[in-house]
């Protein structure tokens, strides 16, 4: 599931992680794509948060990266997650499952 963050109050998703973005963290964690999460390391979050922040803001990257090495670690760590998608758990010979409707319960009225 594709990881989310906040910081400085706007969620960051990896949904929305450019390629460009991506090549980036990659060059300076000396790492690739499948590894790029920000809870994997301190380094790692700091990159991140950084790199999407600063484009977001359009700010260059290295006024932005001192103000994110400021966060606490903890209320960081504590607004990482991961984001639900809207797919099926369970298939049936590849297939999702049928959609069932449910009743809505309706007043009768006085």
């Amino acid at each position: 599931m594709p990881w989310k963050f906040v910081h400085d109050g706007k969620t960051y998703s990896e949904r929305d992680l450019t390629l460009g973005q991506a090549e980036r963290i990659e060059e300076i964690l000396d790492t690739n794509w499948g590894q790029i999460h920000p809870i994997r390391t301190a380094k790692h979050a700091v990159v991140i948060a950084a790199v999407m922040a600063s484009d977001a803001l359009g700010r260059d990257y290295d006024s932005v990266v001192g103000e994110v090495r400021g966060s606490n670690m903890l209320e960081f760590i504590d607004e990482v997650g991961t984001e639900v998608e809207d797919t099926p758990d369970i298939y049936t010979d590849g297939n999702p499952p049928e959609a069932v409707e449910t009743p809505t319960a309706r007043s009768s009225g006085p």
